[in-house]
């Protein structure tokens, strides 16, 4: 189960730039997790029985729904296997098992599953399904990021959890993988009900009628992070293992945070096994003896210390049953620790530790250390021959090799894509031989401490050729070198080839020789889908992921059964920004891995889940790569990226601090800084972030990469255009483009030019944004950068909008939604669809921006961002009050308000207070409107928010509102509206400034200023690009007040039917209802007594009956200022 807290039985940053509201336009955060499409549609029909309501998420084995049970008659979950997996016997069988299991135990506080189903698709596919209990609520993890919970509501909790596995445990049944995930909190009436939510991985702990049964010793199911030391250890798990994954919970519940400390994930797990967990009463001040006791009881290294019965746990923490004490005990030495975290296999549900080397627990005698393993870089093979056709053979042999070597995890083998970015940046063309100064450089790099290397010739031609490969291997030292024996084979057994050579230096090293091989099974055999692999992966290192991808399909079409050809189309359409088409390569590669070695085969599991947006899922799993290889910096840096991608940003700074910690030169590399500017921009620390990015850019300057020196100033220019230094910002990201421009790094220029672009618009150059934006669009278009070029589309829109040229905005708007629709990228396509309805509403089409609006929530909503979904109902809000259903628009902003108050999130919070107040003052509750205002001020006054300056000018609406109505002064309006006039001005915010200036010349009129008035709207109109279209008309109105009483009341008379014919057009009431009061006022200024009279009961009464109160009584107040009698 997902943690996303708008979960339903399912799971669930950068620079693009995102419109948010209709006030000034402003860059948002870029959306990376994608989405796939569907396998059914709401209202088909499921097997005859289930009608489908809606998708809800999609995990690692297929697909969640909402689906209506017609013979039941409620709504249930239905969960669908992958297609690909529909076949297979394992996978049918985990379902079978999942409903044995389920049906032996009935119990509130376990999900009940229904029945396991076949659907037949019109294509004629079967799709297999199981239908389960449909759980609306949130995951324990969910609740936890919010706050841990105090004893007395975590007590309701653990005493719902301990009543269904204690149900589950009087029928044999235990868990294995309990965990905060697995549990959902669901508010019922009368409380909330705890469930506990997949028993995929369950066993029964006796045999029973021959059906289900203990998995073999050595296979571990689970979670590592949750895992008893039984289970760590590859022994059989019991109902005392779930009490032990109990007290991790409730452990996690009260303080947020694991029992076990180190300095690094693999010390931790070794602590785990070793150690007494840290009291939970040293976390959290005041925490109750008994909760103490309890856990550390559930926490034993002995499952036989533990309480025999989970059962009595609830009644011990109420006080209602007593618990003999005991100190805890200390295992001060575990044997083969070491061995018994040494391997991890990737068995179809998780991550399963495996007892790989035989001993048993008694074999070692001294405690284990943790020591880098001996690491070696593939560096190349020279082309002896010359031949340009045989050039791809380096890059096959090289990838090979370093798969080969590393399999068995014996020794780290540097991926083959950072030994290319090496040599690119040391300028190594020839491998032949290497210099002292060479390897010192290479060392730095790459923290090795052995060189592969050597040449190859082709000898013969067609089918009678022969392949001599030649290798040597080099250690640190200039005279350190061991020349291996020549393997020769044939092209077509090129894998041999290397299988050959890869025993030759294991044998040479004391490594173990029989270490399983990869190389056979994972590369294509076929020597043509063996060059095209090899010249796909030469293209993607090259920043030319188009033509790499290109390489790719056809090298997957001539071998389609080689599971690293579709990992890296994985990775070819992962930089061309197609996120879907991506995944599927991915699962693809994750299908046929199964001959690959277990490292291999996590690391591509990893991928996976971080393609699918299944980022708790992928925090595991490179969780567990990292435990098993603490000195593998990519596993830590990926661990990082997924934290910071399922939002525990903290988790992720953790995860970097202990990055640095490392031994050099691993600690050193550039790519450690550049994850923790990542993380802090997540968190909106840009100062943070610009640190980080400057350590990035000195250290690959240290080491001569431009690659690394170039991301790390596009990101030090974005951190410095958040906090305002946007001279030093350009001054960065110019040569971030000259960087990324010399090294041929197309993406990267693309990147640095849409980041100078937005600094560019943030300096007031609107010209040079354009010309800025329309250069990175040609660049991403060369490059097949779809990511960066739908950024820029959106970006070149949002000027254009800002300019007042609806029409190109829209095209622009347009073409980013349909790029987002090719590339099938779901998050991308909802911000494109945002930005088009707010054009929409921008130019008056309120009609179809409301229609965007209503499917941008139900994305949003699917999605789980509740950010933007609240931002959706602010814009919904906004059009039902300008199309005058004041009540409609009041219950949405309320509902917006809640929404952003549930997050925290007080900027959001201040402009949903801000339209409220404006709406209650529309509907006559002045008080009420001021209120509001002033607590947006104070919201943005306390968060030191810009934005104060809105809440500032609607107190002075209020004060001219008061004016209209004769409670205040026009003079008291004129002076706060200035002041307002005069802030927006300072802070550049040319929308908002057009509107004040629309009511500092109501209020000078009021005085009777005309000339301060006429001074007013001409400012406004310079303005003009960036006033939207009922700005204008208020300005005409205001135009026509002056025509009014200068005694030209026919002009004014056709500026104001030319308003309303414009506002009734656009379904604008509140621009109709003013122009309507000032028809009046032109009347009774003219001396048409009786028509006044008629206009202004006319528009009183019907203001009235709809709401607007406000215009009533301005109606009243005007009525008896201009037609009273005179004392």
């Amino acid at each position: 189960m997902a943690d996303d807290p708008s979960s339903v039985n399912g799971p669930g940053s950068g620079d693009d730039f995102t419109l948010t509201n209709v006030g000034p336009v402003r860059a948002g955060e870029a959306d990376e997790n994608l989405s796939l499409k569907p396998t059914f549609i709401p209202g088909q029909l499921v097997a005859g029985r289930y009608e489908v309501v809606h998708f809800l998420a999609r995990g690692g084995m297929g697909e969640v729904y909402r689906v209506h049970d017609r013979e039941l008659g409620e709504d249930v979950a239905l969960k669908t296997i992958l297609p690909r997996s529909a076949d297979d016997p394992m996978t049918l069988d985990r379902f079978r098992r999942e409903i044995q299991i389920a049906r032996k135990v009935s119990h509130r506080n376990v999900c009940r599953i229904f029945d396991l189903g076949r659907h037949t698709q019109a294509s004629g596919d079967d799709v297999v399904f199981l239908t389960m209990e449909l759980l609306e609520g949130v995951s324990l993890r969910a609740r936890l990021r919010e706050t841990t919970m105090a004893p007395d509501e975590a007590l309701d909790v653990v005493r719902q959890l301990c009543a269904g596995l204690g149900a589950a445990h009087r029928k044999g049944i235990v868990h294995r993988d309990l965990k905060p995930s697995n549990i959902f909190l669901m508010p019922e009436d009368d409380g909330t009900r705890v469930v506990i939510a997949d028993f995929g991985l369950a066993r029964t702990e006796f045999k029973t009628d021959g059906q289900l049964t203990v998995t073999g010793t050595g296979e571990i199911l689970g979670t590592p992070a949750y895992m008893s030391p039984e289970q760590i250890e590859g022994k059989p798990a019991t109902t005392a293992s779930d009490v032990y994954s109990l007290g991790l919970v409730m452990y996690e519940t009260l303080t947020g945070a694991q029992p076990f400390e180190g300095e690094s994930a693999f010390q931790i797990a070794l602590n785990k096994l070793r150690e007494a967990p840290t009291r939970p009463s040293t976390r959290v001040r005041g925490l109750p003896l008994l909760w103490d006791r309890t856990i550390l009881r559930c926490l034993e290294k002995d499952p036989a210390d533990r309480f025999a019965n989970v059962e009595e746990i609830p009644a011990i923490l109420a006080g209602e049953r007593r618990m003999a004490w005991r100190p805890m005990r200390t295992l001060a030495r575990r044997p083969s620790l070491w061995f018994a975290l040494a391997a991890v296999m990737f068995v179809g549900v998780g991550a399963a530790l495996v007892w790989l080397f035989g001993g048993g627990p008694d074999a070692a005698t001294e405690d284990p250390a943790f020591e880098l393993r001996q690491s070696v870089a593939v560096l190349g093979f020279e082309n002896i021959t010359g031949d340009p056709e045989n050039a791809w053979i380096s890059t096959a042999i090289s990838d090979y090799l370093t798969t080969e070597l590393g399999a068995g995890g014996e020794v780290r083998a540097v991926p083959s894509e950072s030994v290319a970015l090496a040599r690119a940046q040391l300028g190594i063309d020839h491998v032949t031989t290497l210099g002292q100064e060479t390897l010192n450089a290479l060392r730095d790099l790459l923290a090795m401490d052995l060189v592969v290397l050597g040449s190859y010739s082709v000898l013969g031609d067609g089918d009678q050729s022969m392949i001599r490969l030649d290798t040597r291997v080099q250690g640190v030292e200039i005279d350190d070198i061991m020349i291996l024996q020549p393997v020769t084979g044939s092209p077509n057994d090129l894998g041999d080839i290397v299988v050959g050579a890869a025993a030759e230096i294991r044998r040479r090293f004391g490594l173990d020789v029989a270490a399983e091989s990869v190389a056979t099974g994972a590369f294509p055999d076929d020597p043509e889908a063996a060059r095209l692999y090899a010249e796909g992966v030469v293209r993607l290192r090259s920043f030319e992921a188009a033509e790499a991808r290109d390489l790719l399909e056809r090298a997957a079409a001539a071998a389609p059964d080689s599971a690293l050809v579709w990992l890296e189309l994985a990775n070819a359409w992962t930089e061309l920004g197609y996120g879907v088409k991506a995944l599927d390569a991915a699962e693809r590669a994750l299908d046929l891995s199964e001959g690959l070695g277990r490292e291999l085969r996590l690391r591509i599991d990893g991928q996976v889940h971080l393609l699918g947006g299944r980022f708790d899922e992928a925090v595991d799993t490179f969780r567990s790569l990292w435990l098993i290889y603490p000195d593998n910096l990519e596993y830590g840096l990926l661990l990082a990226k997924s934290q910071t991608e399922a939002g525990e940003v903290e988790s992720a700074l953790d995860t970097v601090a202990e990055l640095t910690e490392l031994p050099e030169p691993l600690s050193r590399d550039p790519r450690i800084d550049l994850a923790e500017a990542g993380a802090a921009g997540q968190l909106g620390d840009a100062n943070r972030q610009a640190a980080a990015a400057r350590r990035v850019v000195e250290a690959s300057r240290l080491i001569g990469s431009s690659v690394l020196e170039a991301e790390g100033r596009v990101v030090l220019g974005s951190a410095l255009r958040s906090v305002g230094e946007l001279d030093e910002a350009l001054s960065e990201l110019e040569t971030a483009q000259r960087l990324s421009q010399a090294s041929g790094n197309r993406p990267g220029e693309a990147s640095a030019q849409y980041s100078l672009a937005l600094t560019r618009l943030a300096m007031g150059e609107m010209e040079a944004a354009t010309r800025e934006t329309e250069t990175c669009l040609d660049t991403a278009r060369e490059a097949e950068a779809r990511i960066i070029e739908g950024n820029a589309l959106n970006l070149l829109g949002s000027i254009r909008l800002r300019q007042g040229d609806f029409s190109s905005a829209m095209e622009s708007f347009e073409a980013a939604l349909e790029l987002q629709r090719e590339i099938d990228n779901h998050r991308g396509r909802a911000d494109a669809l945002n930005n088009l309805a707010l054009v929409q509403m921008w130019a008056g089409d309120f009609r179809s921006s409301v229609d965007s609006f209503t499917q941008l929530r139900a994305d949003y909503r699917e999605l789980g961002n509740p950010h933007k979904e609240a931002m959706v109902v602010m814009n919904l809000a906004r059009i039902n009050a300008a199309r005058g259903d004041l009540d409609g628009a009041r219950s949405l902003f309320e509902e917006a308000a809640g929404l952003y108050r549930a997050q925290d999130n007080a900027e959001s919070l201040a402009e949903a207070l801000f339209g409220l107040g404006e709406v209650l003052l529309t509907q006559g509750d002045i008080e009420g409107a001021r209120t509001r205002h002033e607590e947006g001020l104070a919201l943005r006054r306390d968060h030191e928010l810009g934005s104060a300056v809105e809440s500032e000018f609607a107190l002075a609406g209020l004060t001219l509102a008061e004016a209209a109505l004769g409670v205040r002064g026009y003079g008291e309006a004129v002076d706060e509206l200035s002041r307002s006039v005069a802030t927006l001005d300072e802070m550049n915010r040319p929308a908002l400034e057009a509107d004040a200036l629309n009511y500092l010349a109501e209020a000078e009129l009021g005085q009777g200023r005309i000339d301060e008035a006429s001074a007013a709207l001409d400012r406004l109109r310079s303005l003009d690009a960036s006033a939207n279209s009922v700005t204008m008309m208020v300005l005409d109105i205001n135009q026509a007040r002056i025509a009014a009483l200068t005694g030209r009341p026919d002009e004014a008379d056709t500026i104001l039917q030319g308003v309303l014919k414009e506002a009734r057009t656009q379904s604008s009431y509140g621009v109709e209802l003013e122009a309507r009061l000032v028809k009046a006022e032109v009347a009774a200024l003219a001396g048409r007594t009786d028509a006044a009279r008629r206009a202004f009961d006319e528009l009183r009464r019907e203001a009235t009956a709809r709401g607007w109160t406000l215009v009533a009584d301005k109606a009243s107040a005007a009525e008896n200022r201009l037609l009273s009698p005179k004392p």
